[in-house]
């Protein structure tokens, strides 16, 4: 079972829980960083939570090498979780946060059920779409059930990103139970704002971390962000993402973790960045 090189003892104990929060540029927007320490491998969760009368923008994680989320996703209109299977050392979840009264942001979402692979990797897509008039701003997604023992939950994503100005799509393969895949959007009414999507490819070369950042224009600041691997897992690439978070108010990071193969696949960041 491929879970099985990920985890293979599922008690986790947490340490050392650490908030800390950091200006995004001249924005306005905060970053907020939680981060606990696993001491075994295995699930586990955090939530960064924004400040009081503030609302969350958009968000991301990261875990160590060998680690993958399967949840990172709004929790309210305050807090961003991240859900990893995560080795052993520290893992975090990013929350980008702004003060409530400067616009309406809503959450939109939307599930698929993957079917039981049948012995192979079944893959699916899920779009999140803002209703008419808005548009979205960053989004992300979450695995349900997440893994825990046995086959349920075993869905590893591999594409998490805006597809136009109203969706976020993404997209994961199954070798499990059915499980459920569900797509965040968060979205603002349109011309609240200009987002310009920036992205930057790197392939893998080798069977070693990668690691590529996308970067906002001058002049913009990034309020979310996103992955793709190519191929898919049924085409041989394992999706092992252990990051994908804002590392300032201008770049979004994205690190691909032991990737499985060493050759023909890539990977994407993607910045979505704010003017206006």
């Amino acid at each position: 079972m491929r879970r099985a090189s990920f985890v293979f003892g599922l008690a986790v104990f947490t340490l050392g829980l650490v908030v800390a929060t950091a200006s995004a540029g001249g924005s306005g927007i905060t970053m907020v960083k939680k981060t606990t320490t696993n001491t075994n491998m295995g699930p586990s969760t955090r939530t960064a939570e924004c400040p009081t009368s503030d609302h969350v923008l958009g968000g991301g994680f990261s875990a160590p090498d060998g680690s993958i989320a399967q949840q990172t996703m709004p929790v309210g209109s305050s807090g961003w979780k991240a859900e990893t299977l995560s080795s052993p050392g520290d893992s975090s979840a990013y929350a980008l946060c702004e003060q409530a009264s400067l616009r309406v942001v809503k959450t939109v979402s939307n599930s698929v059920t993957v079917p039981a692979s049948g012995g192979s990797t079944t893959e699916r897509a899920v779009v999140a779409t803002c209703p008419n008039g808005w548009q979205v701003i960053s989004g992300g997604y979450a695995v349900v059930p997440p893994f825990s023992s046995g086959s349920d939950g075993e869905i590893a994503v591999d594409t998490s990103m805006r597809t136009s100005t109203r969706t976020w799509k993404v997209h994961g393969g199954n070798d499990g139970t059915p499980t459920d895949l569900k797509a965040y959007a968060m979205c603002e009414k349109k011309d609240t704002s200009q987002i310009q999507q920036m992205s930057r490819t790197r392939p893998v070369t080798s069977p070693t971390p990668v690691v590529t950042m996308a970067r906002c224009p001058k002049g913009s600041h990034v309020v979310g962000g996103g992955f793709q691997i190519k191929p898919d897992e049924s085409g041989g690439s394992f999706p092992v993402v252990n990051m994908s978070r804002p590392r300032d108010s201008q770049r979004w990071k994205t690190r691909l973790g032991f990737p499985s193969q060493s050759s023909s696949s890539s990977l994407t960041s993607f910045a979505e960045c704010e003017s206006g």
